[in-house]
């Protein structure tokens, strides 16, 4: 890197695969000042590489990702708001029809709904459904992050519905995770997820309509989420305590001792 001085043009390429570099390593070993050197370098390749230049986008996008992480590590919102305000540029820069259309629109959603946690804005949230449903539109079938992509959608209209208590949301929701789930392959690390997220949804459904159909299937489903979550994760716990706040309703339902 030293090597290649300023004003070179293949200098903002080498700094943004520095930077890339850094940041895998982060994500295998946590260790903060990674994630400081990384940016440092994202940042400065985003700099150095005019509007025009095909590689902009991406390089906004590797930028947006890696204050994202930093964020979820520290905790400091200025990080999300430069996460987005990168995201929006790679969007904006990008051209319709262009392949990584799809997923500058989806980590853009994503921090959107992010924010929306953090302080409650529901127009974030509301733009975060929006831009999520054209990422899932412009991803063929058959495509590797098509799943995710619906079970990201799924989770934004689930929090809409958290917050809203709008029935259609959580229909909508129910029927994108299903279609994540059925479009997740078996052995996949994502699977166990899917099927508690599913479940989750179902009870809420359950809760507001009543039909004993929907808390049975929540179960079946929030069963294949537990039992597939290796002991030791992190998200076992909170799956164990859901299946069993779902096994105490049907119980209470139905009266039989088999569920306490």
């Amino acid at each position: 890197m030293q090597l290649t001085p300023d004003g070179n043009p293949d200098r903002p390429g080498s700094l943004s695969n520095i930077g890339t570099l850094l940041e895998t390593r982060y994500t295998s070993f946590g260790e903060l000042a990674d994630i400081q050197k990384a940016l440092i370098n994202h940042e400065r390749a985003v700099q150095l590489t005019p509007d025009e230049h095909p590689e902009k986008p991406v390089r906004l996008n590797n930028l947006g990702n890696a204050l994202g992480k930093r964020f979820k590590r520290c905790g400091e919102l200025v990080d999300l708001e430069s996460a987005i305000s990168c995201q929006e540029k790679a969007v904006r820069l990008t051209p319709e029809g262009h392949p990584n259309k799809p997923r500058y629109l989806a980590r853009l959603g994503i921090s959107l709904e992010t924010r929306f946690h953090r302080i409650g804005k529901l127009a974030d949230l509301e733009k975060a459904i929006s831009i999520q449903e054209h990422a899932v539109e412009l991803t063929q079938d058959g495509h590797p992050d098509k799943a995710s992509r619906l079970g990201g959608l799924g989770l934004s209209l689930y929090a809409r519905f958290d917050h809203l208590r709008e029935l259609e949301d959580v229909e909508k929701a129910i029927k994108f995770q299903e279609l994540a789930l059925q479009l997740t392959p078996d052995g996949h690390p994502e699977k166990p997820r899917c099927f508690s997220v599913l479940g989750n949804s179902l009870w809420s459904r359950f809760n507001r309509r009543g039909e004993l159909a929907d808390l049975e299937s929540a179960i079946r489903n929030q069963e294949l989420g537990v039992n597939l979550t290796p002991d030791g994760d992190p998200g076992k716990p909170t799956r164990l305590n859901d299946l069993g706040t779902s096994l105490h309703i049907r119980f209470e339902r139905l009266g039989d001792l088999a569920d306490v």
